[in-house]
């Protein structure tokens, strides 16, 4: 089921384009311009080579990856459970339960296979195995910790980053406050799991001939003036402090930092308690690889590293209420969490339509956007050959996907600050010219983009399309045109 219609076709449709490119033997960075780290959409294209293209393939892998989000909260819960709480009657299963059920029903609404969905699962995994790390004590335990925060950056940069910085931090600061200085000592092994990791990616992009152009579209163009920054800096939204920001961020960053302050209290104590501080500071770093975007698009994938915090921190006050009484102000919160999300959890799919395209079977919409998308790629198939090149603009690259037609170019979007320079618009031209595209499909409701219009942020590119092709059909939001007749 898609609720929300049209949301598919922006970070969704980007991913699933991406992944059928490679799994039909292109390479990313060389082939399709991307910024962000490659492992999620390898990952997805080796699935789409196991078991073929389509966007249900897609929204199952998906479900399996958000299962993965809440086994591993659970697992998490389970490790900094507070032994007190268990001595009171609320058992260690009851204590992880509630934390499963809570990510449960702040991240049902976005089932979907998705770059921060998989570096989530991977934070999850790597703060796992730093407090399996500082359990053990082994040298193994900490290699296994750095090849996830490696794998973490492979997948989205700054949450890899975040995890380097706490990691290093969390040891620093752990020798400071147990005046012992051989903690920093474990780091080295550590670094040697994380440099396994890099040097893995690095042998395969050398070997595939993508490792260049990914460290410079990975690295260094996020960081110039005229990349990505110039368009972060028109697409950030504001700071609003509403009750999705204050709730769904704040509160999280201030249990978090409380559970950082109770660590740093009692790290000469017990090992749970040593494990509590390594979580909390690992946690809070994380948290900071999406400030200031603070809306929950971005948000939803963070919220289950937090809510372990949030039950141990609460456990003094939930300890006073009798018995198993003490589960029901917790279910309460899981349910105001609900209420605050809209999350859909009484959604009937028998009330969605499904999609009659071969690669859109098994998924259900609403009733006005199925009959869109039905329309649409019905036309475009009518239109082209199978095979024959369309060009999508400025944003919904899942058409080419359920159209089963390919893009000539190496761009997914045209976007403020995202491939919009003079360079890459003159190359998307070359590249629609030497295909002879007879159709591009047109976005009408993206239009105006964070108060940019398309024909002032990508003016090459318009002109263009305004020059050669016109405009001969309009579905829903979206224009088709047709090449212009020579002459």
């Amino acid at each position: 089921m898609t609720p929300g219609g049209y949301h598919t076709f922006f970070d969704e449709g980007s991913t699933l384009h991406a992944a059928q490119r490679l799994a039909d033997g292109e390479q990313l960075y060389s082939d399709l311009l991307y910024f962000k780290g490659p492992l999620s959409y390898y990952g997805l294209a080796l699935i789409f080579i196991c078991f073929g293209p389509g966007l249900a393939q897609a929204r199952l892998s998906g479900a399996a990856l958000v299962s993965l989000v809440l086994v591993l909260s659970f697992c998490l819960a389970w490790r900094i459970r507070p032994r007190e709480a268990c001595q009171r009657g609320l058992s260690p299963i009851a204590y992880a339960g509630i934390v499963f059920l809570l990510a449960g029903a702040l991240i049902i609404q976005r089932v979907s296979w998705h770059n921060s969905w998989c570096a989530a699962a991977l934070s999850l995994a790597a703060i796992l195995a730093c407090l399996w790390a500082e359990k053990k004590r082994r040298p193994m335990a900490w290699i296994l910790s750095g090849l996830l925060v490696g794998l973490a950056f492979l997948t989205k940069q700054s949450f890899g980053l975040c995890l380097f910085g706490g990691v290093v931090f969390h040891r620093i600061l752990l020798g400071f406050l147990t005046k012992n200085p051989h903690e920093a000592r474990f780091l080295i092994p550590w670094l040697k799991g994380v440099f396994l990791a890099l040097a893995g990616w690095a042998l395969f992009a050398l070997i595939a001939g993508n490792l260049r152009d990914f460290l410079y579209l990975t690295i260094i163009y996020p960081l110039t003036a005229k990349g990505l920054v110039s368009g972060l800096a028109h697409s950030l939204p504001p700071v609003v402090f509403g009750r999705e920001t204050l709730l769904f961020y704040g509160f999280p960053l201030l249990l978090l930092a409380l559970a950082v302050h109770a660590g740093c209290r009692t790290t000469r104590g017990s090992r749970s308690h040593r494990i509590l501080f390594a979580y909390s500071v690992l946690a809070l770093c994380v948290y900071g690889a999406l400030f200031p975007r603070s809306d929950m698009g971005h948000l939803r994938p963070l919220l289950p590293i937090a809510l372990p915090a949030l039950l141990y921190v609460a456990d003094n006050a939930i300890a006073r209420i009798p018995g198993w009484w003490r589960v029901l102000p917790v279910l309460a919160l899981a349910g105001m969490f609900a209420v605050f999300l809209d999350a859909p959890l009484v959604l009937s799919l028998s009330k969605g339509v499904p999609l009659s395209m071969e690669r859109g079977l098994g998924v259900k919409t609403d009733p006005e956007t199925t009959a869109i998308l039905n329309e649409l790629v019905e036309e475009i198939q009518a239109r082209t050959l199978p095979g024959e090149a369309i060009f999508v603009v400025p944003w919904a690259p899942l058409v080419y996907l359920l159209a089963d037609r390919p893009n000539p170019t190496r761009v997914r979007i045209i976007w403020p600050g995202q491939w919009d320079s003079r360079d890459y618009q003159l190359e998307t031209i070359r590249d629609l010219e030497k295909a002879r595209v007879r159709t591009i499909i047109r976005v009408q409701g993206l239009k105006v983009i964070h108060q940019q219009d398309f024909a002032q942020y990508a003016s090459l590119v318009h002109g263009y399309i305004g020059t050669n092709y016109t405009s001969v059909k309009a579905i829903g939001r979206f224009e088709i045109l047709d090449r212009k007749q020579a002459g």
